[in-house]
């Protein structure tokens, strides 16, 4: 997400390139900030579904056989993992 946010912010940074207005740069770095308005809800609906299917499989075997490895091994993957909102 970082990486993603730098990226951006670096992309935008040449849009400024049109005089003293800057009416490019403008309104390529609103359209990036109304864009990652509207992404966000979406990026938390999803987080929240992933916590809920992780907490619906808790106790079944198949979580039980991942919880033997540590989160280092399978990051995300791991039962008892769950993402912070």
């Amino acid at each position: 997400m970082n990486m993603t946010g730098h990226v951006c912010a670096i992309g935008v940074s040449f849009a400024f390139n049109d005089g003293p207005e800057d009416r490019k740069g403008k309104g390529v770095a609103m359209g990036s900030a109304v864009l990652s308005m509207l992404l966000t809800p979406v990026f938390m609906l999803y987080l929240r579904r992933q916590n809920a299917k992780k907490l619906r499989v808790k106790g079944s075997p198949e979580a039980s056989a991942l919880r033997a490895k540590s989160v280092e091994e399978i990051y995300d993957a791991h039962p008892d993992f769950l993402y912070t909102l």
